[in-house]
């Protein structure tokens, strides 16, 4: 009769053991945290500006991304009325790999990206992926003074990328 009650014990030990594996580990999971990328080469291009449109670059989700937000005045002219135009572009990181971006605008457009710092850290660039059914885009923000970003965004055909032309460029200064 031991031997019978030896097996029972074993399975309802074994099995005691394997559902609090299963409901531990996913609460282990959930509280385990990576720490957040380190952002500080980007660290002078935070802030609020305003100039040519407005814009911010803020560290969001616990420092673990960076979002930035758009808004950019169009004045009527030649015909056209007045228009704005906002966006939203999530900046992540990822260990290894070089910054990317996704871009969601208020003209329904959504575009990724990758980002790359100048080796000075003076200018902070955005490029679309190459497909050939699509313009490419590259967007920059350079350091112009203390306190002021020069924004540049350019598009190229998707037949010829390496021929970009000036779409918009523009300056900010920093909101105290």
């Amino acid at each position: 009769m031991t031997l019978l009650a030896r097996p029972r014990n074993a399975v309802a030990v074994f099995g005691a053991f394997a559902l609090t594996a299963v409901f531990a580990f996913p609460a282990a999971a959930r509280t385990a945290r990576t720490p957040a990328p380190d952002w500080s080469r980007l660290s002078f291009f935070l802030g609020e500006r305003a100039g040519d449109g407005s814009f911010a670059f803020s560290l969001e989700l616990e420092g673990r991304v960076i979002v930035l937000r758009t808004r950019t005045e169009v004045p009527a002219a030649d015909g056209r009325p007045a228009s704005a135009r906002e966006s939203l572009m999530v900046i992540h990181k990822q260990p290894g790999l070089p910054e990317k971006a996704v871009d969601f605008d208020s003209d329904g457009r959504f575009v990724e990206y990758v980002a790359s710092l100048s080796m000075d850290g003076s200018t902070l660039t955005f490029l679309s992926g190459w497909d050939f059914s699509a313009p490419i885009y590259r967007l920059s923000y350079a350091k112009a003074g203390a306190d002021t970003l020069a924004v540049k965004f350019e598009t190229a055909p998707a037949d010829s990328p390496s021929d970009f032309q000036t779409a918009f460029d523009g300056r900010a200064r920093r909101r105290t």
